[in-house]
C-alpha cells in the first residue's frame, strides 16, 4: 500500500505560510501627541541668595544675583529690569563688552551697562 505524503504535507505548508501572514491588531494606544514643556526663565525666587547683591536706587532695594536684577514682591522677589541709572561697583559674570552706535557698552540679557570711569561705577543705560 503506497501512502501519498504530498496532500497532507501541502496543507500543513500553506497552513504555516496562511498564519504567518495574519494580521494582528495592535493591543497599544495609538501614539499620543507629544507635549513638550519647556522651562522658562526665572521670574520668581522665594529667597535671595546669600551671594546676592543689595543695591539701592531712587530709595528702591534691587538684589543683584548671577547677572540678574530682583526686587522684593509678595512672598519672595521678582526678576526685573533695572531702571536706567542704577549703578554698581563690579560688573557680574555674563557681561560681554559690546559696540552700540559707535559707544561701549557692557550688555547681558538686555541690559546695557555703561563705564563712568570718573566715579569708578557701572550705570545702567538706555540705548535705542
Amino acid at each position: 500500500m503506497k501512502t501519498n505524503y504530498l496532500g497532507p504535507l501541502f496543507i500543513l505548508g500553506l497552513s504555516l505560510i496562511v498564519s504567518g501572514c495574519v494580521v494582528h491588531k495592535s493591543h497599544h494606544r495609538p501614539h499620543a501627541k507629544k507635549v513638550v514643556v519647556k522651562k522658562g526663565p526665572v521670574t520668581h525666587i522665594v529667597a535671595i541668595p546669600r551671594t546676592a547683591r543689595v543695591v539701592v536706587h531712587s530709595g528702591n532695594k534691587y538684589y543683584l544675583h548671577n547677572g540678574h536684577f530682583y526686587r522684593t514682591s509678595g512672598h519672595g522677589h521678582v526678576k526685573v529690569r533695572p531702571p536706567t541709572g542704577l549703578t554698581i561697583k563690579a560688573l557680574p559674570s555674563g557681561f560681554v563688552k559690546v559696540k552700540r552706535n559707535g559707544i561701549w557698552y557692557y550688555h547681558h540679557q538686555g541690559v546695557y551697562m555703561r563705564w563712568h570711569a570718573k566715579r569708578k561705577v557701572y550705570i545702567v543705560a538706555s540705548v535705542d
